[in-house]
């Protein structure tokens, strides 16, 4: 496929949003929020209020690991998760365009 400064304007607009995304803090992972009972029967959640917890859930060294958010510290994570679901969105509209280009490319139209 050949490169060429003639990119489509919906690449060009996909490439200046995943540009605007790189500096932003990533986390690729999820958020999980999980109600449990501690085990203590004096405690409130015996009695049905279960203790309420938001946990990160991301994959390291390709073991799954459920990482405890303190209530501060909720909509940093947050933010960080949803930075990376924009990020895959916007290459997602990115890889479309190549693989549009490639096949115009095999039926012999440049595209780039």
């Amino acid at each position: 496929m050949s490169q060429s400064k003639d990119k489509s304007p919906a690449r060009a607009t996909a490439m200046r949003r995943a540009k605007s995304l790189v500096d932003l803090p990533l986390i690729i992972g999820s958020l999980v929020t999980s109600a449990r009972t501690c085990g203590n029967k004096s405690c409130k959640c015996a009695q049905g209020h279960k203790h309420v917890n938001t946990y990160l859930a991301v994959n390291i060294a390709g073991k799954r690991k459920m990482i405890c958010v303190p209530d501060h510290l909720e909509p940093f994570v947050r933010r960080c998760v949803d930075t990376h679901k924009k990020m895959q969105k916007e290459l997602d509209h990115i890889s479309r365009d190549c693989i549009d280009a490639f096949l115009h490319d095999k039926q012999g139209e440049k595209l780039f």
